[in-house]
């Protein structure tokens, strides 16, 4: 186990080098006095480099056994997610916001989760209503309004 949180460490590291070469190089860190738009990546490209050296440092020395990376059928579930997510992001525009939203939230505890087909249903209703009040009436952000426009 402690390979693949090594491996993931550097994945994260890498990562965080990318973002703190990027903040540096293509946007600015200060700009006229002030903080420009590269302060913000910078500081967390800094903080997810800090937290990869950490996982580093807690996962040195060998494995007690060894552990594969994927296990018997663990790879069902994230490939669940993805897949959830993707359809979310086509059916945003298509069908709106609020339904989009009902869909993804009603599968992701239904199928994901398995929580029972209610609990998809309701935490489905409540999350779009509970986004409709906040964003839609609250702050009053435009959202993707679908064929309900």
């Amino acid at each position: 186990m402690k390979r693949w949180q090594r491996v993931g460490a550097y994945v994260l590291l890498l990562v965080a080098l990318v973002v703190i070469q990027q903040s540096i190089m293509a946007l600015h860190i200060v700009s006229y006095g002030q903080p420009g738009s590269g302060l913000f990546p910078l500081i967390l490209g800094l903080g997810l480099a800090a937290f990869a050296i950490v996982i580093l440092l807690q996962n040195q020395g060998a494995d007690e056994e060894k552990v594969p990376f994927w296990q018997s059928g663990s790879w069902l579930r994230p490939l669940l997610a993805f897949v959830a997510l993707v359809a979310y992001g086509l059916m945003l525009e298509r069908l709106g916001y609020l339904a989009a939203i009902f869909i993804f939230v009603a599968f992701w505890l239904f199928v994901v989760e398995g929580k029972g087909i209610v609990a998809g249903i309701i935490g489905g209703v409540l999350s779009s209503l509970a986004i409709h009040v906040v964003f839609g009436i609250l702050l009053k952000v435009p959202l993707p309004g679908g064929f309900w426009r």
